[in-house]
Formats: C-alpha cells, structure tokens, sequence
C-alpha cells in the first residue's frame, strides 16, 4: 500500500469516528461536518458551478489546510491528472479573489509562489492543479475536475 492510500485510510478511520453522527448521501464523501461530491468529469468553472449548484451545494472553497489536505488526498486517490476548480474568481477586480458563495476575500489561500499572475492577462479562476504545490489561477474556460461542498 502507498503511503498516500495508507494515510486516506488512517484519516478515514480518525474521520469517521469524529464525525459519528452525521450522515452524507450515498456517492458523497465526508469529513468532519460537510459532505463532499467529487466529479467522475470535468467542466468549466461556469459549468462546474452549476453542477454544485444543482445538487444543493456550493463549488469547493477550503477552511484551511487540514482540510485542502484532505481534499488532495482524495483528488490523488481519484487519479485526477489536471486539477481541480476552485469557488473562487477576481474577474470583477483583477488581483482580488473572493469566495463565490458570498463574495468575500479568503480567509484562507495556499496560493503556488508565482501565483495568482493573471497570465495574458485572462486567469480570474482559481484551481488545484496536480502538478503544482498550492493554487493557481487559469482561464475559466479551462476544463478541470470538480468538488461540490456542502
């Protein structure tokens, strides 16, 4: 067993019993008091969003590092090659990212060191990418994996 498998499993066996209590729908997957859906395809940031939105859920945005930790450990354990979308955008004022769900600035970021940087000048989406540490900003049209959170 790898040692990212053997870490999913020692946190999913901590997990359940903190979380004892509450229940996610089945095809979710949970941790400590939300429920989280992971996309089997990809979509644009528009298309993503709305996916979220259909099932009662809002576009993935982090707390903090335990839990982007989480994340990345089931993205990995998914096999996701590109990325994954992020609920939040500058595109209404470049250089400044707010959450999606209620448009204010991040209380917590793990951007990569030479982002965000807007390259040519059309990145206002942010993303998990699986090659770099932290996040980077792409293009919206850009096609990623997703994560619903509620």
């Amino acid at each position: 067993m790898d040692i990212s498998r053997h870490l999913l499993f020692v946190l999913t066996i901590v997990l359940a019993k903190t979380t004892a209590g509450k229940v996610c729908q089945k095809g979710w997957a949970q941790f400590k008091n939300n429920c989280y859906y992971f996309s089997s395809g990809d979509a644009t940031f528009k298309d993503a969003m709305i996916s979220c939105i259909s099932i009662g859920a809002g576009l993935l945005e982090f707390q903090n590092k335990i839990e982007e930790t989480w994340v990345d450990l089931q993205i990995k354990h998914r096999g996701y090659t590109k990325g994954v979308w992020l609920g939040y955008s500058d595109i209404q004022k470049e250089g400044r990212y707010v959450s999606m769900s209620n448009a204010e600035e991040l209380g917590y970021n793990n951007w990569h060191k030479t982002e965000p940087n807007n390259g040519g000048g059309i990145e206002h989406c942010a993303a998990i990418h699986v090659q770099y540490v932290g996040w980077v900003d792409v293009h919206c049209t850009a096609k990623f994996n997703f994560v619903c959170k509620k």
